[in-house]
């Protein structure tokens, strides 16, 4: 089995398209990118490396590449509230420099 670039370019870019509609902002993709990533590296935060790779395994290529991006390993933080995750999110959304969740109702 060959691997398809093409293919992965066509549907990660298929999926942005459709998030940044589902999110509310038709044609943005950039944007539904460095939203999805900051949700994506949060999340891979906050899980145990076992399970996290466990995780990754399930995800297509495309979105495989956003969530190892500048992975380093060490312990993941626990979590006790969905407010306290969605901070994290916002956090990781402003490490990108662009800021495009500037609170949590964001």
């Amino acid at each position: 089995m060959s691997l398809n670039f093409e293919k992965m370019n066509n549907d990660g870019n298929s999926f942005l398209n459709d998030l940044s509609d589902v999110l509310g902002f038709p044609g943005e993709k950039q944007k539904a990118g460095r939203i999805l990533k900051a949700v994506l590296h949060t999340m891979r935060d906050h899980i145990p490396v076992e399970t996290s790779l466990h995780f990754l395994s399930q995800l297509p290529a495309f979105l495989k590449a956003a969530y190892v991006e500048e992975w380093k390993s060490g312990a993941h933080r626990r979590v006790h509230h969905v407010e306290e995750f969605l901070f994290q999110v916002v956090g990781n959304d402003n490490v990108t420099g662009t800021g495009e969740l500037d609170t949590v109702e964001d």
